[in-house]
């Protein structure tokens, strides 16, 4: 899906409203309509357009597989629009972007899994120096973040601050659906609430982590999440 941040609030596309940022950090029903609402939209048919107020901005969140009828052009076009109007895109999609046209929009964030990275690289990324080097291709383009989903070997990130080795603890998979969603999540919502780098590379990791620990795409639990927090490891490669 694509996230983009908008002073701003008219959305091309059906929509509906969850609580604001602000709401869900403060109270708990808030949260939890936030998620039953995000859930309840992931039909990759029929979901519609996810608004949620930040402040004086609203966060409009396009997610999961790209819809029939949508192609990567459509999808780019899109973004330049975005970025047009002043807005900042999180990119979390199978879209096959090229180099040059990442360099038009300049995601302030972006996070494919490593399969992902291989198709946007168009050729195959052996081992983590190939993968650092084309996430420096990426940041040399413009965008702010590189994480980069690699299962059970954690998140690897790159961005101004350096590149980062994030280490989860192994745990027994539930269901691994949904749970990339969270990591982007848990990176944003760090970063919203103006943690530092490493700790919102923990929440990420935290987050994508304790989520495959539920069914389905259900959020993952406060308890799991907080115990994985305390077990998340970063060794800083650059």
């Amino acid at each position: 899906g694509t996230a983009y941040a908008a002073k701003d609030p008219a959305c091309p596309f059906e929509s509906v409203e969850v609580p604001s940022f602000e709401a869900v950090c403060a109270h708990k029903r808030d949260y939890a309509l936030a998620a039953k609402g995000e859930y309840e939209e992931h039909d990759a048919v029929r979901g519609r357009t996810i608004l949620q107020p930040h402040g004086e901005r609203t966060l409009v969140v396009i997610s999961g597989t790209l819809p029939a009828g949508i192609s990567d052009q459509i999808l780019l076009d899109i973004c330049l629009a975005i970025r047009e109007r002043g807005g900042l895109v999180a990119l979390d999609t199978s879209a096959r972007f090229t180099l040059e046209e990442i360099g038009r929009f300049t995601p302030w964030l972006i996070k494919p899994n490593r399969k992902e990275l291989e198709e946007m690289a168009r050729r195959e990324l052996p081992g983590t120096p190939e993968i650092v080097d084309f996430c420096r291709e990426l940041t040399g383009r413009g965008v702010c973040h590189c994480l980069v989903s690699m299962g059970d070997s954690g998140i690897l990130y790159a961005g101004a601050e350096g590149v980062y080795q994030v280490m989860v603890p192994n745990v027994s998979v539930v269901s691994a659906v949904g749970s990339g969603d969270y990591c982007l999540a848990g990176f944003v919502l760090g970063q919203a609430t103006k943690k530092s780098l490493v700790q919102s590379l923990k929440t990420a990791a935290s987050f994508g982590t304790a989520a495959c620990l539920t069914e389905g795409t259900s959020p993952p639990t406060p308890l799991a999440t907080a115990n994985i927090l305390n077990q998340v490891l970063l060794e800083k490669l650059d």
